[in-house]
C-alpha cells in the first residue's frame, strides 16, 4: 500500500505541474494574441497552436487532479436515506461503475494517442501523440487515485 501511495502522490505532483505548465502557456498565448492584434496588427500563428493544446491538457490534468482528491460531484441525497449494507452495496457500484468507465478511457484514450503519432501539428510541426498522451494518463491517475481509495469520495464517508 505504501508503494501505491508513492505512486500516487508522483502522478498528483506530475499533475500539478502539467495543469501549471498548460495553464501559463495558455494565458501567456491568450495575452500575447490580444497585444499583437490590438497594438501591432499582426498575429503569430504558432500560438494559435498551443492555445487548444495548452486547454486539453489543463483540462484532463484538472480532472484527475479533481477526481483524486474527491472534489468532484457526488450526488448523495438518495444513498444518505439508506441503510448502511445498502448504502454499502450503492458505493461499490459506483466505485465499480467508475472503475470500468476508467478502464474504457484507458483503453481508448491509448488507441487515440497512438493514432495521434501519424498527426502532426499544423504549425509546429510535433506529433500530436505527445498531448493526447494526457487522455490514458488521465484515466491511469484515476484508477491507482481509486485504488487507493482517494477517487470515489463516497467510500470514504462511512456514518
Amino acid at each position: 500500500m505504501n508503494a501505491l501511495r508513492s505512486v500516487t502522490w508522483l502522478l498528483r505532483k506530475s499533475m500539478e505541474g502539467i495543469l501549471i505548465l498548460s495553464l501559463a502557456a495558455l494565458g501567456l498565448s491568450i495575452l500575447t494574441q490580444i497585444i499583437l492584434r490590438a497594438v501591432f496588427s499582426r498575429t503569430f500563428l504558432a500560438l494559435d497552436d498551443i492555445i487548444p493544446y495548452s486547454f486539453s491538457l489543463s483540462t484532463f490534468a484538472g480532472a484527475a487532479l479533481l477526481f483524486g482528491e474527491g472534489g468532484h460531484i457526488a450526488i448523495t441525497i438518495f444513498s444518505d436515506f439508506m441503510p448502511a449494507g445498502i448504502r454499502r452495496a450503492v458505493r461499490v457500484f459506483s466505485g465499480g461503475v467508475t472503475a470500468a468507465f476508467l478502464l474504457f478511457l484507458l483503453y481508448y484514450g491509448y488507441e487515440f494517442m497512438l493514432d495521434g503519432g501519424y498527426q502532426y501539428s499544423p504549425l509546429l510541426n510535433f506529433r500530436l501523440c505527445y498531448i493526447y498522451a494526457i487522455v490514458p494518463l488521465c484515466a491511469l491517475s484515476g484508477l491507482l487515485f481509486l485504488a487507493a481509495g482517494r477517487g470515489d469520495k463516497t467510500t470514504a464517508e462511512e456514518p
